[in-house]
Order: structure tokens, then sequence, then C-alpha cells
């Protein structure tokens, strides 16, 4: 005899059976199959087994007979269908709900460090994460800071402001006696040269028909100036002055080179 699918009909026999709770068959078939491990079958003469959903697992320690799929827990997942366990998020990565099908990148701004993780973490001040998915954050480079956490960059040091190190959270004021030239996103900052003053919050260049004079040094070791008006000059004092602008020129050209350079550090290699 033929048995018709979710029956089966041993060689001879003249009756067909119903295959058992746990098993199916195809048609014409002589014995029925045992489910395979992640489904099972909950009622007689079926002819497919039932495979446990995505987001599930098959939990084998069961009989094959009843529903033998559990939901995969937080911080795991499952892709696909029939399968006996669940999958652990990577880093980067995490899933928050049960019976999850993916696990989720961490977004912008924030980072997993850890596998089979529930939840993503913002990242600490001092550093920033521009694209999601990331395992850790990454730390301010020099001359930039960021005082938030959960930050996607960091923000270059302000106008007559400094960071000297990574991972910063605030940039620092310019010591007394030195500044940064209108310049941002510097790592130190320029001793005021020749003919500038220190106005208390930077440097500022004399007024026309001033010089700076009354030098001193502060407790920082900058040295502070102040400005004030040209005496009549001698043949002398004009010696000195000419020695003095060029001196000046030169200092003047240091400071625009050192904050050339500085500047020059700040871009990004090629």
């Amino acid at each position: 005899m033929k048995a018709r699918a979710g029956y089966y009909a041993p060689a001879g026999s003249s009756a067909e059976k119903p295959c058992a709770k746990g098993t199916f068959s195809g048609e014409a078939q002589e014995k029925c199959t045992v489910c395979a491990d992640g489904s099972y079958a909950a009622f007689e003469h079926l002819s497919h087994c039932h495979k446990c959903a995505p987001g599930q697992f098959a939990d084998v320690s069961l009989p094959k007979v009843s529903d033998v799929c559990k939901d995969c827990g937080p911080g795991t997942y499952q892709g696909e269908a029939g399968q006996v366990s669940c999958k652990s998020c990577e880093k980067g990565t995490f899933s928050s709900s049960s019976k999850a099908e993916a696990c989720e990148p961490a977004p912008i701004g924030h980072y997993v460090g850890a596998t089979k993780a529930t939840q993503a973490t913002k990242c600490p001040k001092g550093t920033f994460a521009d694209k999601t998915g990331v395992a850790a954050c990454t730390p301010c480079a020099p001359g930039e800071y960021q005082p938030f956490e959960g930050a996607a960059h960091c923000y270059g040091a302000s106008e007559d402001h400094f960071v000297a190190t990574s991972g910063a959270s605030e940039d620092v004021p310019c010591p007394e006696g030195s500044f940064t030239g209108g310049k941002k996103g510097l790592t130190k900052c320029v001793v005021c040269p020749r003919d500038y003053k220190w106005t208390g919050t930077t440097c500022a260049k004399c007024d026309a028909g001033e010089e700076s004079y009354g030098a001193f040094v502060h407790a920082n070791g900058n040295v502070i100036m102040n400005c004030a008006a040209k005496l009549p000059e001698t043949v002398e004092a004009r010696k000195e002055r000419e020695q003095k602008e060029a001196q000046d020129a030169a200092d003047a050209e240091a400071a625009a080179a050192a904050l050339a350079a500085l500047a020059e550090e700040m871009l990004p290699a090629v």
C-alpha cells in the first residue's frame, strides 16, 4: 500500500498508520522520520516538522513532541530558522530585547566594548565616535577637546587657548604674556613679540607712535611688556631703534613661523 504524507505503511502492510508526535513523513514511506534538531512535531500525521523561527532556538533537552522553541535573550540573536542556539552580539553591537533576529550597531557618539551587550554606552568626555558600530571611542587629538559625553566630533581649541595632550575635555587659556595670533586649534601658545603689550587676556600690537617698554618676567617665565609714546630720537636712539626694528622683524618672523608650524601640525596627514 502507498501511504499518504504524514503516514507510513511497512512493506507488505495493507493499512497505513499515522506518524507519531515528534516524527513526520512524505508520501509512500515505510517509516516516519524523527524531527531534526531545531524543529518539532506537536501533532500526529504531519508531513513536516515545524522549525523554530528566527530570534529563537530549540531546547534539545526537550522531547520534540511539543513546542521546544525559546526566545533568544537580550545580548544575543539568531537570524536563521531551525537553530539550536543563539549567537552573542559582537563588540560594537547590542540587542536590548528578547527574540532578536540581529544586533543593532552602537549609534554615533556611543560604543560597545564587550560581547553579549544589551545596550550601548555614551563616549566619555574627551572622546568621540563619528560612525556607528564602534567598540571604542577615539580620543580627541592634541589641539582639540570635547566637554560633553556622547559626542560625534571634537572642537578645536579656541583663540588664545590651547590643548597640549590628547583626550582633553576642555581647552586651556594661554599663559599671561602669550597668545595664538588669531589662530585656533593649537597645541601651545606663542610669547608676545616686541612692540606688543599684554592686555590681560591676549597680546595686542602697540598703537602708532608707541613702543614696548618696562619688560618684566612673569612667574610663568613669559616676558610681559607695556606700550608708551616714543621719546625724541637721538643718534644713539636711532641706532638702537634700527637695531630693535631689525630684531622686531626677526622676532615677528619667528613668531609667525612658530604659529604656522603649530597650524601645520594640526593638519591631517595625507
